[in-house]
């Protein structure tokens, strides 16, 4: 059986020392550490994590720069979203910044397992409880047209949307600003945007970004 080297992130303590605990004593995984969202992805390069359980009641626009980072940084790490959050736009908008996982805090302890193996082995996974079928149309496998934009497109658009200029994103994803720029052009002749608030029109539309007020 692979062991997965865990790292539980949460910024509420009860929770994160609960999950350290509980998965502490699941044969095979290796709890790495527990931290907040502000040192997640210092901790996860330093421990070398291969899965990083993030608890996060609600899906906002901080955590979704957390989980960009993190995927940004640790490539092949599986990142495991534990969320109330049903609404698909803001399910899309998790896995648009990088999740391989998202679960719902009401899901059985057995479907938390589940989704650590699935982001062990590089599968997404979707709650069970939420509609069958909505993973491929989250993900555009239904249909591609729907959704243009690659995972790094999406990453970019994000951070754009938020006000972020070229050099801040390339620091927040490890890359060139000429890079940035690259993409930035990408985006903006798949989609015939022009202007950086029809960008967040777009964004906010498609539920990659969460609308002022519920940040």
């Amino acid at each position: 059986m692979k062991v997965a080297g865990l790292l539980v992130v949460s910024d509420e303590s009860i929770p994160r020392v609960a999950l350290r605990h509980w998965l502490s004593s699941v044969p095979g995984i290796e709890i790495l550490g527990d931290t907040t969202a502000k040192k997640a992805l210092h901790l996860a390069l330093e421990t070398g994590a291969q899965v990083i359980v993030y608890h996060v009641p609600h899906i906002t626009n901080h955590v979704l720069v957390t989980i960009v980072a993190i995927r940004k940084g640790l490539p092949e790490a599986g990142i495991v979203v534990l969320s109330r959050e049903t609404s698909p736009l803001l399910v899309k908008s998790a896995f648009s910044a990088g999740a391989t996982a998202y679960l719902l805090l009401s899901s059985a302890p057995t479907d938390l397992i589940s989704g650590i193996r699935a982001a062990l082995n590089g599968r997404r996974l979707l709650d069970p409880d939420l509609s069958e079928g909505l993973l491929d149309a989250l993900l555009g496998r239904s249909d591609s047209a729907s959704t243009p934009l690659s995972e790094r497109e999406q990453q970019v658009l994000l951070l754009r949307s938020l006000g972020h200029s070229a050099r801040e994103i390339g620091a927040a994803l490890r890359i060139s600003t000429k890079s940035v720029e690259t993409y930035y052009t990408r985006i903006r002749e798949k989609l015939n945007l022009r202007t950086r608030a029809e960008m967040v029109r777009y964004a906010l539309e498609r539920g990659i970004l969460r609308p002022k007020g519920q940040q």
